[in-house]
């Protein structure tokens, strides 16, 4: 989980700069082959958030994801990135 570990720290650091009171940050955990998360409850421009962070790697490609969800709808919402993020395939890329 290296990969999620060092987008963890990259996001503490903004969080840092951005001054952000943040209540509780998850550990990273993978979801699924090639799917790794983590989360932050933090409140942002004086807003209460949970910041879901995902790290995809699949053969052809890898992508981190970030979802702004708010705590009122977190059961909902996350089932919803859940299913968007299980769908992505990478396409191969060509060079010409």
């Amino acid at each position: 989980m290296a990969a999620a570990a060092q987008f963890q720290q990259e996001v503490r650091a903004w969080l840092t700069k951005e001054k952000a009171n943040v209540y509780r940050m998850e550990n990273p955990k993978a979801l699924a082959q090639g799917m790794e998360t983590f989360a932050v409850d933090c409140e942002l421009n004086k807003q209460r958030v949970v910041l879901d962070y995902y790290v995809l790697r699949q053969t052809r490609g890898g992508a981190t994801v970030a979802a702004r969800l708010a705590p009122n709808e977190l059961v909902h919402l996350r089932k919803d990135v859940d299913r968007i993020l299980k769908s992505v395939q990478f396409a191969g890329v060509s060079s010409r």
